[in-house]
């Protein structure tokens, strides 16, 4: 059986002057992955409960990396 890729958007919730958050988006650059980026300091919700997590990489709901953890080997496993 073919395993069957998700097509759902990934989504990076950061904050501008975030340090890690560019790093983030680098790595996720150099993966060769698209996303969709949320500022949290446009939500409230967002902001609650991501604050001390960003950046965070999201799809379908699922917290799939954050903090300091976007290594761009690991990303491409994403796709």
């Amino acid at each position: 059986m073919e395993k069957v890729r998700s097509l759902s958007t990934l989504i990076l919730y950061m904050k501008a002057g975030c340090p890690l958050c560019r790093e983030a988006e680098a790595a996720l650059a150099e993966a060769g992955l698209s996303y969709e980026g949320r500022d949290i300091l446009e939500d409230p919700d967002l902001y609650a409960r991501y604050r001390y997590r960003i950046p965070v990489l999201a799809r379908d709901g699922v917290d799939l990396v954050e903090g300091r953890d976007f290594d761009p080997a690991a990303l491409r496993r994403l796709k």
